[in-house]
């Protein structure tokens, strides 16, 4: 950044260069080398480096938080006339005297600030704000995905007299299963056939399962329309059959239930 034949012999505006990250690969590998043999120059870079953290931990924490802060932060570190101020020292440097600018050098280091103010500004807030809002849209996409979820998810319960539940059903309708819990149905030489009757009436077959179990199917996209749009699970008592009845037979359904969304 620094263009002029004094930048490299001004030992603080080197240093706030290097520790701002505004040298050249040249410069940068030059101030490197003197950090190790200049314990000064090294003291200069420390606590410059600590007012760079200062700057760059400048966060929007509360909703009044506006740029200008930041500005105003950088903007008391450089002297804006021909004045001295100190900079604080490291926190790990208890014996290193405080060092002031030069006079000379202020209107330079006034520039330097208004080109990193620029660079913190556009890249750190900019980057900050980019995280909170990725993290934010990451954060509804996931709600969304919830709500999809969580409305997709039906549930009926066919009860006996005693209100004793019968039939227990859980319908996941991301990945169109349904489950269905049968409880003890007395032996008669029938079987438990489950039915989902949609919207215009008919009812159509889940299949037969056997009384206390527990029974699971994976539901056809022509019902998964019927349950979205709202249907009624039934139960009858049929005789067993390796494919499934056209019709319940009248006078041995057990119950029906609405297919209820969870809200």
């Amino acid at each position: 950044m620094t263009d002029d034949a004094d930048a490299g012999n001004d030992p603080e505006t080197l240093a706030a260069e290097y520790a701002l990250g505004l040298l050249d690969a040249d410069a940068h590998a030059a101030a490197e080398a003197r950090i190790a043999i200049d314990r000064d120059f090294a003291a200069r870079v420390a606590r410059w480096e600590a007012v760079g953290h200062d700057w760059a931990s400048t966060a929007p924490a509360d909703k009044g938080w506006s740029p200008e802060d930041l500005w105003h932060r950088m903007e008391a570190t450089f002297p804006g006339e021909r004045e001295a101020r100190v900079l604080p020292l490291p926190a790990n440097d208890a014996g290193a005297p405080a060092s002031a600018f030069r006079p000379a050098s202020g209107w330079r280091l006034g520039t330097m600030a208004a080109s990193l103010a620029a660079v913190v500004l556009g890249g750190l807030y900019i980057s900050e704000r980019g995280r909170v809002q990725e993290f934010s849209e990451r954060l509804a996409l996931v709600q969304a995905q919830a709500e999809v979820a969580t409305s997709a998810i039906r549930v009926a319960q066919v009860s006996q007299a005693d209100g004793a539940p019968l039939l227990s059903v859980i319908y996941q309708g991301q990945d169109g299963k349904l489950t269905a819990r049968i409880a003890e149905i007395a032996d008669q030489g029938l079987v438990p056939e489950l039915w989902v009757i949609g919207p215009d009436g008919d009812p159509r077959s889940l299949g037969q399962g056997i009384g206390g179990s527990v029974f699971v199917v994976e539901i056809t996209d022509k019902m998964r329309k019927d349950i979205a749009a709202g249907s009624v699970i039934a139960i009858s008592l049929e005789k067993p059959a390796p494919v499934p009845s056209a019709q319940p037979t009248a006078e041995r359904i057990l119950g029906a239930a609405q297919l209820a969304p969870v809200t």
